[in-house]
């Protein structure tokens, strides 16, 4: 399915070059490369569970701000601002950094799709203490009309959208189950909820990378 799926969307792009129209060329190509990412996060959801963690260190108010960056573009056509705030100290966590680089895009990439014009999106990076141990709690706020809440209870399952076409999150499904693969792989959890003063907050919790053992011999 992944295949037959990526297939022509190569194809599509590979002729992009023969549509002089910018802007179609450009909506095209931005349309193809999304299918070509969702068949992607499929093959990744199903062989999630088929490998150990390979973490590194990750300061994760960097990689935010990565992601932020490159969603700019997509936010700056409808005036989306993306606010990035770091309330962690710089925190590190623990982290394949492409797969999670790729679940806060999904979660960017779905806050900007569905806030108003001239809205502003905030990402924040806390510290969680505990007896057990730090997380570090990393929180995407938009301004939009908030999850319908018939679906919120079942948002990160697969395929979730299908049953509610009119949803707000009006996709495969699949991106956000990407999402909680990708935190409960890194230890952490996932979950959505709808502000109080309107918009939808997505929070992924993570552990905090272990500080070093010092070297004895250093």
């Amino acid at each position: 399915l992944s295949h037959d799926m990526r297939s022509p969307q190569s194809a599509i792009i590979a002729l992009l070059p023969t549509i002089k129209d910018d802007n179609v060329r450009s909506r095209i190509e931005g349309h193809a490369r999304r299918t070509i990412a969702l068949a992607q996060d499929f093959v990744d959801v199903a062989r999630m569970g088929e490998s150990p963690l390979d973490g590194t260190d990750v300061l994760l108010v960097d990689l935010a701000r990565d992601i932020a960056d490159n969603l700019w573009p997509l936010a700056q056509e409808r005036g989306v601002s993306i606010v990035v705030v770091d309330e962690s100290d710089s925190a590190f966590v623990c982290a394949e950094p492409d797969s999670l680089g790729r679940a806060l895009t999904n979660l960017l990439d779905n806050a900007v799709k569905f806030s108003p014009d001239g809205s502003t999106i905030r990402i924040s990076i806390s510290r969680i203490r505990e007896p057990a141990g730090s997380h570090i709690e990393l929180q995407v706020c938009d301004e939009g009309p908030g999850v319908d809440a018939d679906l919120l209870p079942r948002l990160f399952t697969r395929f979730a959208a299908h049953a509610a076409p009119d949803a707000r999150i009006k996709s495969s499904g699949l991106g956000l189950t990407y999402v909680k693969a990708v935190a409960e792989r890194h230890g952490g959890t996932v979950r959505a909820e709808n502000r109080l003063g309107g918009g939808a907050r997505f929070s992924m919790i993570l552990p905090e990378a272990a500080e070093p053992i010092p070297d004895p011999d250093a």
